[in-house]
């Protein structure tokens, strides 16, 4: 990255480049566009929910996680609401998580229908 910089000009001692640094950066600004998706998503239209849990292996240890993708449908097109890990996956877990989701979305009482497993 520091490469990169040097060569279109700018100076590497005003620029924070280590992996740590770019990683805050990285969560803050994936934070912020989505609260903006989440403030500004508006809906008229019949709007399906599905989920799924998985196990995931984690990224930085040997642990696996449940987790479990919630997707909305909407005249065909599809919009991931989360994917919020569960602590266990039970039924109760997971219709808590789809119905944290839906009430951080402000969508609660626009769903028509549901479906599990995708």
């Amino acid at each position: 990255m520091s490469a990169v910089i040097s060569r279109f000009g700018g100076d590497i001692s005003k620029i924070g480049c280590s992996r740590e640094i770019v990683r805050k950066r990285w969560i803050k600004d994936r934070t912020d566009l989505l609260s903006t998706i989440k403030k500004n998503y508006h809906s008229e239209s019949i709007l399906m929910i599905h989920w799924d849990g998985k196990l995931i292996k984690s990224l930085h240890s040997h642990k696996k996680f449940d987790r479990l993708a919630v997707l909305m449908t909407e005249d065909c097109e599809k919009q991931i609401l989360g994917v919020p890990e569960l602590s266990f996956s039970t039924d109760q877990a997971q219709a808590d998580a789809v119905f944290e989701l839906l009430n951080e979305w402000k969508l609660a009482d626009k769903i028509t229908g549901m479906c599990t497993g995708m």
